[in-house]
């Protein structure tokens, strides 16, 4: 549900900005003295920039602020608080009858949205078990993509039903449903085990544990999972609590690396782009105001649905390594042809329908790559003393590269055209060669056992602590083989 407000807000922005009510009552539109029609103001991509990266600003704070609460509050109270400010937020845009208003919302629900995306793929990672714990991450970027196509179909429906502001102030009012509907969800929802382990209580932990495994206390597998987690977390508790600094030793920071350098790269795919100005988009390759405003983001948000399912079957076959690497080259072929059809469609307006195959090309390669595997890989490779300020770190450097890319991406294409495109062609080729480099495998590991891989934390290998658990080293030689 947290992936699903996310999506819903990213897929209705971009038909929002287009809507004639909303462009006059905010300065993106008015209405020509000389026609009578309603234009472009000469401050439409600036403002529009303004109005998109705003809420992204507010994802930056949430998500930093999220490292202090997933560890002092937990994982379910992030989500909880990240839910209430999401739905103020909200509440301001739809009753907004000036910009600041509305910005203040924006700001507000994008504090929200940062809460629940760093804390929810760190609640599914640390709940889920570990055959499965790919799969059960990638159900967070599959619920962003149902909240877009719904987005989408909604705000289609609302523009064919409705006019004036009543259309723009529903199409945001209704996030308030869905965003209700988790809060209540959220009050029957256990703390997870890992959370509850490090904050001494154990015997809540076991039974949070076996109540997310549908067994009993006493069952065999359910206590030598509670053993391995309570292992852990007195071996990182041995050594004091967790600081930033931190982040920056053996053992860790390489993990922060690789974890920064993927959300980098995932914004530098060019998705947020694409789908928070997709009406704008398609218009700027050629297609009518009724195929760029309605038809296309449906295909588009449907072909992002659907193309999710792959990845969710792949992570734990392919593994993580294999999707990323080879999801970045395509991503990067998928901008080549939208810069090389665009570029033709100057002489050939049908040439505008190859861009949009690349366009769909980027969609399917992304949504079963670069969308979910970059949350899964972050949710299981720090320790868990760290895991809360590093996955927070994560992910507060993808919201800061998604506010800037938001702010920028429109005016650069003010001035060098379809070529902009060839920015996230190079991005593409980039990644795969990062993860060629840099990326080890994780798929079918304990979360306790990424240091057999990374190095332990802080230097030197704790023998103790590394015989402490219950899992099979022929697991780790699998590892290695599908890393090379």
């Amino acid at each position: 549900m947290a992936g699903f407000l996310f999506g819903y807000e990213v897929g209705i922005v971009d038909q929002v900005l287009a809507m004639p009510a909303f462009g006059l009552r905010f300065g993106l539109k008015e209405i020509s003295p000389v026609t009578g029609k309603i234009v472009a103001t000469a401050a439409e991509s600036d403002r529009s920039g303004t109005i998109t990266s705003v809420f992204m600003l507010g994802c930056i704070f949430g998500s930093a602020a999220a490292s202090i609460s997933t560890d002092r509050i937990g994982r379910r109270w992030t989500l909880m608080l990240g839910c209430l400010l999401f739905m103020f937020g909200v509440a301001l845009q739809s009753f907004a009858n000036v910009i600041a208003t509305l910005l203040a919302g924006r700001v507000i629900s994008g504090i929200g949205v940062g809460f629940m995306s760093a804390a929810a793929p760190l609640y599914i990672s640390e709940t889920a078990p570990s055959e499965v714990r790919g799969t059960y991450v990638s159900l967070y970027q599959l619920m962003i993509t149902f909240g877009i196509l719904v987005a989408s179909i909604v705000n289609t429906v609302i523009m064919a039903t409705m006019t004036g502001e009543a259309e723009w102030r529903l199409a945001l009012g209704l996030q308030l449903v869905s965003s209700g509907l988790l809060t209540a969800l959220l009050l029957f929802t256990p703390f997870s085990p890992r959370w509850l382990m490090s904050r001494g209580r154990e015997e809540d932990a076991l039974a949070a544990l076996a109540r997310l495994r549908g067994a009993t206390e006493s069952t065999p597998e359910v206590l030598e999972e509670w053993e391995d987690v309570r292992a852990n977390v007195a071996f990182e508790q041995r050594v004091g609590q967790a600081t930033w600094g931190e982040l920056l030793k053996p053992g860790i920071r390489n993990r922060v690396a690789i974890g920064v350098t993927l959300q980098v790269f995932q914004q530098l795919t060019g998705i947020n782009i694409i789908l928070y100005y997709a009406a704008t988009l398609f218009q700027r390759m050629g297609f009518s105001h009724q195929q760029a405003s309605t038809t296309l983001p449906i295909a588009n948000a449907a072909i992002n649905l659907l193309a999710t399912f792959p990845g969710m079957y792949l992570v734990e076959r392919a593994g993580r390594r294999s999707l990323l690497l080879y999801g970045g080259y395509i991503i990067g072929f998928a901008h080549a042809l939208v810069t090389l059809f665009i570029g033709l469609s100057g002489a050939n307006p049908s040439m505008a329908w190859g861009a949009m195959v690349g366009v769909l090309l980027f969609t399917v390669a992304f949504a079963s790559t670069w969308g979910p595997i970059v949350w899964v890989y972050q949710s299981e490779i720090f320790p868990l003393r760290v895991r809360g300020r590093a996955s927070a770190c994560s992910t507060m450097t993808n919201w800061v590269a998604g506010t800037v890319l938001a702010r920028i991406t429109l005016p650069i294409q003010d001035h060098i055209g379809h070529y902009v495109y060839l920015i996230f062609a190079s991005a593409g080729v980039a990644m795969g060669t990062f993860v060629f480099f840099f990326v080890p495998e994780t798929k079918g590991l304990q979360l306790e056992e990424m240091d057999a891989i990374f190095g332990v934390p802080q230097g030197g290998v704790d023998v103790e602590y590394v015989e402490s658990f219950n899992y099979d080293p022929k697991k780790f030689a699998a590892v290695e083989q599908d890393a090379h």
